[in-house]
């Protein structure tokens, strides 16, 4: 199965509406549901270099949350965690289950914690966590991520272009990027006048948080997986109970080096057949 290309991933996308917004999302697949969220600035996007081995796993799922990729982008607008959590318990009541696995990158996993914490009535119950460089919203971010979350940065943000997303990109990344990502990205994060809203998206530095302990009733498998920038170490003093792997990639391990991530969520996946990896490896650019 070879990785699909930025237009065909996006005449595929399906649609429904939570609140009034559509949200944009992509799935394939059948059998148990794998939950992909993305980061900020991010899109399901992020996720098309694994999309082909994890779809022989299970229905893989992949939103663009609120404000991101070809979802509604409202303006102006409250962008918080837990909506984006409400919105992600909608979307998993909408194709029927309450059983996943959630991969997570960053504040994608911020989110996916979000989901678990606040479980009225145990209506989500992960298989399993996988979280890929999570991050303390206070802490470790780029110096353009604290310039566009600042009270200037809307403005910042209006002013940013393809070159300058590029150099974000390269500046937190350790292995090259597949070739044309970061156009593809800024392609998407502009998209429905996307610029306006990221310095919304990324507020959620200024949110009061307390992450001290895992979700309260789960006690199923966590995998944190950092990169170069040790984002992951915080975090794994509150998970004792977590698989912590260290990679050789930087802030982006599913898109710098994605077939040995596979690798390392594979043994907590539904099987699939001893080809997989083999598809992987030909569908890289």
């Amino acid at each position: 199965m070879e990785t699909p290309s930025p237009l065909t991933w996006r005449a595929k996308q399906q649609i429904f509406h939570w609140h009034g917004h559509a949200i944009s999302y992509q799935q394939a697949g059948q059998g148990a549901v794998i939950l992909l969220l993305h980061s900020f600035p991010g899109s399901s996007w992020d996720w098309h270099a694994l999309w082909p081995a994890l779809a022989q796993h299970g229905t893989v799922v992949a939103p663009d949350l609120l404000g991101c990729g070809d979802s509604d982008k409202p303006w102006p607008y409250y962008y918080s965690l837990g909506s984006q959590a409400e919105l992600i318990r909608a979307l998993l009541k909408r194709l029927g289950t309450q059983h996943c696995h959630i991969i997570a990158h960053d504040s994608g996993a911020l989110i996916a914690h979000k989901l678990i914490a606040v479980n009225r009535h145990h209506s989500i119950k992960p298989l399993s966590m996988h979280w890929l460089n999570p991050r303390h919203p206070r802490f470790n971010w780029h110096w353009r991520e604290r310039l566009w979350a600042s009270a200037s940065g809307n403005w910042w943000c209006r002013g940013l272009s393809a070159a300058g997303l590029q150099r974000y990109y390269q500046a937190c990344a350790r292995l090259p990027l597949p070739r044309h990502y970061c156009q593809d990205a800024f392609e998407l994060l502009q998209a429905h006048g996307g610029l306006r809203v990221l310095s919304a998206l990324l507020a959620y530095r200024h949110e009061p948080w307390e992450w001290l302990h895992p979700p309260a009733g789960y006690s199923g498998p966590v995998q944190l997986i950092s990169g170069q920038q040790r984002h992951a170490l915080w975090l794994q003093r509150a998970f004792m109970q977590a698989q912590h792997v260290k990679c050789a990639a930087g802030h982006w391990p599913h898109l710098e080096m994605p077939e040995l991530l596979y690798l390392q969520l594979q043994p907590y996946l539904p099987p699939a057949g001893n080809h997989v990896l083999t598809n992987l490896l030909r569908a890289l650019p």
